[in-house]
């Protein structure tokens, strides 16, 4: 009994460790399982997300592409209206053309404030007179009938004038003694029919004028 209980132990001990053994690697094996389910998963994720990417960049190439055509007709286009005969065709039926820009005289009247939105209805603006050229060719004495509306006022700060694109007033042609508030209550800009050149006055913003339109 002695020899078969001194056999039977280092078996037991054998199998115990055995059976260790097996235990740690089915633990292990349902580890690595579970880590490929994981990768498989993420693995699956990725790919939607490059495919998803793949599809954006593709729709960006589109639009980079649509972009650049525009760009180009925009460039062509601007381009030609730059050209002063091309300008000429562009300008609407009654509207004068001058250094590749439109004039518009009016024939009818309003206030000022009236007849700026008439010219923006035309998709312009009231005139901005920067350079001489535009008094001595277009609006020279006779040119038209009485004073007319330009895009000059001083109305958010007395004595102040601007153009209605906010820009100031760096070279005038004021008229004699002009501009002169008189009334206290003269807070925009006309050009003057009978002066030489088309001289500046200013007048009530109420009054009842011509306009000018440019674009």
């Amino acid at each position: 009994m002695n020899r078969l209980a001194s056999t039977d132990a280092p078996r037991a001990n054998h199998n115990a460790l055995n059976q260790n053994r097996k235990d740690i690697l089915n633990g292990e094996n349902g580890r690595l399982r579970s880590e490929l389910v994981a990768l498989s998963v993420e693995k699956q994720r990725v790919e939607v997300l490059l495919r998803n990417l793949t599809e954006h960049n593709q729709q960006l190439q589109q639009s980079y592409e649509s972009l650049t055509a525009e760009r180009d007709k925009l460039v062509a286009r601007l381009q030609t209206q730059r050209s002063p005969d091309a300008k000429r065709l562009l300008c609407p039926t009654h509207w004068r053309v001058f250094e590749a820009k439109c004039y518009f005289v009016s024939t009818a009247k309003k206030n000022w404030t009236e007849s700026r939105r008439a010219c923006i209805a035309e998709g312009a603006d009231l005139l901005i007179i920067n350079r001489k050229s535009v008094l001595e060719i277009l609006f020279s004495p006779g040119s038209f009938e009485q004073n007319a509306w330009i895009g000059l006022t001083d109305s958010l700060t007395e004595g102040v004038w601007t153009w209605v694109d906010g820009t100031p007033v760096t070279t005038t042609y004021w008229g004699t003694g002009q501009p002169n508030s008189h009334g206290g209550d003269q807070d925009c800009g006309e050009l003057v029919q009978s002066e030489l050149n088309g001289g500046w006055n200013d007048d009530g913003c109420f009054a009842q004028q011509l306009w000018i339109c440019e674009k």
